[in-house]
């Protein structure tokens, strides 16, 4: 890389370790790049450049990893801007030679809406990416909380905007079968709230000017027993 313009790239590794210790990368499995040219497993245009890697483990020779995609672009003044709030579990085959991807995407939102709703007296129009858990597509999952058989649970934290203008916090344990990989199915909602989207622009507005996180979007999980 130049000092004007700095590439960057980010990868699955395995490696071997030597018997003095010495360590040998296997095949690895490119995520994203700036790389001309390159062909990461992220290089599609449903995942935005603030795709966040969240969580990883590895479960009988595949590496389950958690990406992320939630912003609030709805309290800014902007309506080309899409808002999302989804995430998705990918799957990784190891083995001997390296890492191979398995299954990318499970439960992740690529179809778009749009809503409408009042802003500084003017309505704004927005397309929108948001989970749903009726057709068990992710929120915005954060971490691998519990394994139980073939099952993964995981805490899903993200939020949606209703038919009126509502915004609903969405904050779940997802529970996963690893033996179909595609059934997710949630467990237990945590925290629960609904106001009107302006008042998420007046918690915004409100946060700029304190220099301090809105309330609303300073989001915790909480493991019931």
């Amino acid at each position: 890389s130049s000092d004007e313009t700095k590439s960057y790239t980010t990868k699955l590794v395995s490696c071997t370790v030597s018997v003095n210790n010495q360590l040998t990368e296997n095949k690895s499995i490119l995520l994203a790049s700036t790389v001309e040219g390159a062909k990461p497993v992220f290089s599609s245009s449903d995942y935005s450049d603030t795709l966040e890697y969240r969580d990883l483990c590895y479960i009988n020779g595949k590496l389950y990893l958690l990406v992320r995609d939630v912003d609030y672009a709805i309290t800014n003044n902007n309506p080309e801007t899409p808002s999302t709030s989804r995430g998705a579990l990918c799957t990784f085959t190891v083995s001997a030679d390296g890492i191979t991807a398995d299954r990318i995407g499970i439960g992740y939102q690529t179809a778009s809406s749009t809503i409408s709703y009042q802003q500084n007296g003017s309505t704004m129009t927005r397309t929108t990416f948001f989970g749903d858990s009726n057709s068990k597509l992710f929120y915005g999952p954060v971490k691998f909380i519990a394994r139980k058989e073939d099952e993964l649970l995981i805490a899903d934290d993200g939020y949606c905007v209703d038919s009126e203008a509502n915004v609903n916090t969405n904050n779940n344990i997802v529970k996963v079968n690893l033996i179909e990989e595609s059934a997710l199915k949630r467990v237990r909602a945590i925290l629960q709230a609904v106001f009107p989207v302006e008042k998420l622009q007046t918690l915004r507005t409100e946060s700029i000017a304190s220099s301090q996180p809105p309330p609303v979007i300073r989001m915790f999980i909480f493991l019931l027993p």
